[in-house]
């Protein structure tokens, strides 16, 4: 079920905000009324350290269940420690008890803000 996906880049000095909508096996837009559990870890993938991590309430929500729409938000202080490179995450939920990824392996770019 999980998807490959590159995300816009994001420099390291703002807020990372994005929406991202999932889709289904059948390209319908995945219903997420029964998600109890939406998790994003994003990783240095050449030291496999933990960056960010986020769940709903806590840099992930629910905008649109039906149309399977989350929302991404960090604050700038967040993405301060991220170096100018491409990041590994993942996307994961739980529904009815079955824990799932949506997206894996996803790249998000980082870009130096500058000083």
């Amino acid at each position: 079920m999980a998807s490959a996906v590159t995300l816009p880049p994001v420099g390291n000095q703002e807020d990372w905000d994005e929406q991202v909508q999932l889709f289904g096996e059948d390209g319908d837009p995945l219903n997420l009324d029964a998600v109890t559990a939406l998790t994003l870890v994003v990783w240095d993938p050449d030291t496999n350290t933990r960056m960010l991590t986020g769940a709903i309430g806590s840099g992930l929500t629910i905008e649109n269940s039906a149309e399977g729409l989350i929302a991404i938000h960090f604050a700038a202080g967040s993405m301060m420690p991220l170096q100018a490179k491409n990041y590994a995450f993942r996307l994961g939920m739980t529904s009815g008890g079955a824990t799932k990824d949506l997206i894996l392996p996803g790249v998000l770019p980082v870009q130096d803000g500058g000083p």
